[in-house]
């Protein structure tokens, strides 16, 4: 939230400013799931602790709408935005919570948690790939323009250099010939 824009009373912008600690509060927490980190700072604000069961339930499914501008002026805010939301996008949870029941085996636990976690990955992976074929495409249809470019700017200097000894070789024989007119 943005306090400038909240108004001109003071309540307003103290509501404002509870409202972006929530905010900051639930992207600690969502980089921490996302990051695997064994500490979850559920605590930090009522908002994560009022979500903290739907994090940690096997039944719950989460979703998290973005809202992004298309405003130039506000093309910092949406990149924030999206990159939260690609972040977000890496929660993995088990099948099993394990806050709730003990898995029969520690490592069978850890197990399921690395290759959803790498799973998650690979599909991030796999969009940044995309990506860079698309910007490689684009990359090598700008290269080939400015080849073109060069080659057409080399072709252009050959052929004023060309116009240039033309005239040179006319200005001279018309030099010549008006020297041997005086002489006769």
């Amino acid at each position: 939230e943005n306090i400038d824009q909240a108004g001109v009373g003071i309540e307003t912008k103290l509501q404002t400013g509870k409202i972006n600690q929530g905010n900051i509060a639930l992207k600690r927490v969502v980089e921490a799931i996302a990051n695997g980190d064994s500490y979850i700072p559920f605590r930090d604000s009522k908002l994560t602790m009022l979500l903290q069961d739907s994090f940690e339930d096997d039944g719950t499914k989460i979703l998290m709408i973005l809202c992004a501008s298309p405003d130039l002026r506000e093309i910092h805010k949406t990149i924030g935005t999206l990159e939260y939301g690609a972040k977000a996008k890496c929660i993995v949870r088990l099948l099993i919570s394990p806050l709730r029941e003990k898995p029969s085996s520690l490592d069978e636990m850890e197990l399921s948690v690395l290759e959803a976690r790498i799973r998650g990955m690979n599909d991030y992976i796999f969009k940044l790939q995309q990506d860079n074929k698309l910007k490689d495409g684009e990359k090598k249809e700008i290269d080939n323009a400015l080849v073109q470019r060069e080659k057409d700017l080399s072709d252009l200097r050959k052929k004023i250099e060309e116009m240039e000894q033309e005239r040179m070789k006319a200005s001279g024989e018309k030099e010549l010939e008006k020297q041997n007119n005086e002489m006769k």
